[in-house]
């Protein structure tokens, strides 16, 4: 739009100069006082430089003070037209702006019905302020999410399934146990032992591959888990995994590519409903490899804070991974020996004072503690 903008007024510059040339009758409004003009014997860059000058006046309907008949026909009809091609550009102007705006303005709009229904209710002022800041921090996430299942609707499975391996693949990239394997050299000579297909996508991964400097054992071992990947999407507050439900509900190991999600463990005292937060997932981490690591139910429960979108690997998928990259089920293993929450401490503590279980190494402990049920009793119950 510019460069035609620009091109507009060289035409009339030009147009106007072929005109006031023909009788040189012209004055510029500088030269009035005097009568009379010496822009006709000036030098070209000083006439090409007038003329545009008198165009943008002309383009913006101005003045420019025609003498001879043609020159005031040639005007007019030089002002009808700018009159229509400004209409267009300040229309497409204020259409680019009102775009611009909309997504302010529709949020500006659902705040202000917030706050209309919350003084009709008589909400009390905290609370207000609670949603306030509720609505606020989740509005980007949630246009990003909306924006990305809409897109995801619109595209061909196949196309769909190109851009879920790419972001996938950035998520990954973003795992600090991921990058903890590679830098062991051993993980990646069994990494490039074994065979895999041609990947026929790998322009996907360029822009990664040169940010990263990633070997083609980091690309193959990233694009197989890549592969057994599928998008779910999660709104604030939603429950994804529930401490103490079986595996067999919810049959899946995830990864956060957006969003964040909250890690949450029953109080070690009371084994009440009550959950205490233990952590805070990112982009890039993972969850729920505990039931599939040592065949039990769901150790913690994790909820979304926010609009995520995760990645979701199944339980066949998983166990494939393991076989196919035995190393990353032992790195997995040392991780959650290293987890530190409340009850893990509690549970550990507790199993070592036990005398036969004093030199039992810890990735059995941490079997019997994840494998572990609670139950409650009353005063006087007959336990056995």
């Amino acid at each position: 739009m510019v460069f035609s903008l620009i091109l507009y007024i060289h035409v009339l510059a030009c147009l106007l100069w072929v005109f006031f040339k023909l009788e040189e009758t012209w004055i510029p409004a500088v030269d009035f006082i005097y009568a009379k003009t010496a822009l006709f014997e000036e030098d070209f860059a000083k006439q090409y430089l007038s003329m545009c000058y008198h165009a943008i006046m002309v383009f913006g309907l101005n003045e420019v003070a025609p003498r001879a008949v043609i020159e005031i026909v040639v005007i007019i009809v030089m002002m009808i037209i700018s009159a229509m091609v400004n209409a267009f550009i300040f229309g497409e102007m204020a259409v680019l702006v009102q775009e611009m705006d909309k997504k302010d303005i529709e949020f500006q709009e659902s705040l202000d019905n917030a706050n209309t229904a919350m003084h009709s209710l008589e909400i009390p002022d905290r609370i207000q302020d609670d949603i306030r800041e509720y609505l606020m921090s989740v509005n980007e996430y949630k246009t990003q999410q909306n924006e990305m299942q809409e897109f995801m609707g619109s595209i061909s499975p196949s196309l769909k399934k190109k851009v879920e391996k790419y972001i996938f693949f950035v998520a990954i990239n973003q795992n600090s146990l991921m990058v903890k394997i590679l830098k062991n050299q051993n993980n990646l000579d069994q990494i490039n032992k074994l065979k895999y297909k041609k990947m026929n996508h790998m322009y996907l991964y360029n822009k990664i591959i040169k940010q990263k400097d990633l070997s083609i054992g980091a690309i193959n071992l990233f694009n197989f888990m890549v592969n057994t990947m599928t998008i779910r999407f999660e709104e604030p507050e939603s429950r994804i995994l529930k401490q103490n439900d079986n595996r067999s509900e919810n049959n899946f190991m995830f990864f956060i590519e957006r969003g964040e999600c909250i890690v949450q463990i029953n109080d070690k005292d009371k084994m009440r409903n009550k959950s205490k937060r233990v952590r805070t997932l990112y982009p890039g981490d993972y969850f729920g490899e505990i039931a599939f690591l040592y065949d039990s139910k769901r150790s913690t429960s994790v909820t979304s804070t926010n609009y995520t979108t995760l990645g979701k690997i199944s339980e066949k998928e998983i166990f494939n991974m393991f076989e196919r990259y035995p190393f990353l089920r032992d790195e997995l293993v040392k991780r959650t020996i290293r987890y530190d929450d409340d009850l893990k401490i509690f549970l550990e503590s507790a199993l070592k004072t036990i005398d036969y279980l004093h030199n039992v190494p810890e990735d059995t402990i941490n079997k019997i503690i994840f494998s572990m049920t609670f139950a409650k009793f009353d005063k006087g119950s007959k336990i056995f």
